[in-house]
């Protein structure tokens, strides 16, 4: 016997209800289940077009997030609508989503799980406004669907110190050197005020603010995007001794005009630095500022530091999240990390 439990609905709080099915084998479950869903449509209360409740939903439940994380909701809502935009809500079976993903098989699993996630949010809210009677996305499973995310770039420590040691020489410059030595994301770079976060004395400094942008709008919250964003880091000599003209500012360290907002600091900052630095060393390549700081904590990793320890430096949301992407990160690391047995031969 075959069993299955989905989230059919929602009460008025929020609160999912269940339903079990079951039957003989998987395809008269999956019948099963098919027919059920044929059953519950038409028991919303409204209809509405798949593309029309995406922007409300947009609209409506995403004002508050970052400009990037908006962003990446609306390149899975555009390439969604492209096959179901003029479909009702409520039309969409499983088997129509199952095929969607299967012709998008050669994306990256990442974006086949953030095109997941919005699925779900669209159908989960959509069941509470009254647009759909169940979500789809219960019956719908994409294992083996999409293609392996390509290793993360990071620079090696040669190049490291070659970009450190330039940063000295560019008016730019402190911005990469910040990001090297500390692995601050780009709304946390922008949130530094340093008579507020920084403690040269003991080696410290502080995040507390992040700033992001959405709609247009440059936002600043406490803390950041993970529940341990707010955190210490520690920083060594160098960096004390450098940031010690600054120390007592009272205004964000990294302001380039009235707008403090992530693209400004790509346009004005970031790639003029690296324009400058590709005149001096052609051969390194220009990394994004997230690689930035995933260069800081490949480096830490490899020099010793614990899972533990670089988890609560890099505010990751648990250490599950630092050992996904730093152990084995490299081939040579893989390879420093297997113990291959001893073996015993009698061959004479």
């Amino acid at each position: 016997m075959k069993r299955k439990q989905l989230t059919v609905g929602f009460k008025p709080d929020g609160t999912p209800i269940k339903k079990r099915f079951s039957a003989a084998n998987d395809r008269d479950l999956d019948c099963k289940i098919s027919d059920y869903f044929i059953s519950m449509q038409g028991n919303q209360k409204e209809k509405i077009k798949f593309k029309d409740w995406g922007k409300k939903w947009i609209d409506t439940y995403k004002t508050s997030v970052s400009h990037s994380t908006r962003r990446g909701y609306q390149i899975c809502l555009n390439s969604l609508n492209k096959s179901f935009g003029s479909q009702y809500l409520d039309e969409l079976r499983p088997v129509d989503i199952m095929s969607y993903f299967t012709r998008h098989s050669g994306w990256s699993k990442s974006q086949i799980n953030k095109t997941k996630i919005t699925l779900n949010a669209l159908y989960k809210t959509g069941i509470i406004n009254g647009y759909a009677a169940v979500n789809p996305m219960d019956a719908v499973s994409t294992s083996g669907i999409g293609k392996k995310t390509l290793e993360r770039r990071f620079y090696t420590l040669q190049d490291y110190n070659k970009i450190i040691d330039y940063s000295y020489n560019n008016s730019n410059g402190l911005c990469v050197f910040f990001i090297l030595k500390t692995g601050v994301r780009r709304g946390e770079l922008m949130g530094i005020v340093p008579v507020r976060d920084f403690n040269l004395s003991a080696g410290i400094i502080t995040i507390n603010k992040t700033i992001s942008e959405s709609g247009g709008h440059v936002l600043e919250k406490d803390g950041g995007k993970t529940k341990n964003a707010k955190r210490q880091i520690p920083i060594d000599a160098e960096t004390v001794e450098r940031l010690k003209l600054y120390e007592n500012a009272t205004e964000p360290l990294f302001i380039w005009n009235r707008n403090r907002s992530p693209e400004n600091y790509i346009k004005m900052v970031y790639n003029p630095f690296f324009g400058d630095l590709k005149k001096v060393y052609p051969n390194i390549k220009r990394l994004t500022p997230h690689e930035l700081r995933h260069t800081y904590g490949t480096l830490l990793y490899e020099s010793g530091t614990d899972l533990k320890t670089l988890s609560k430096i890099m505010g990751h949301g648990s250490i599950q999240i630092t050992a996904d992407i730093y152990v084995h990160e490299s081939t040579d690391a893989i390879k420093k990390a297997i113990k291959y047995p001893k073996r015993v031969t009698s061959i004479k």
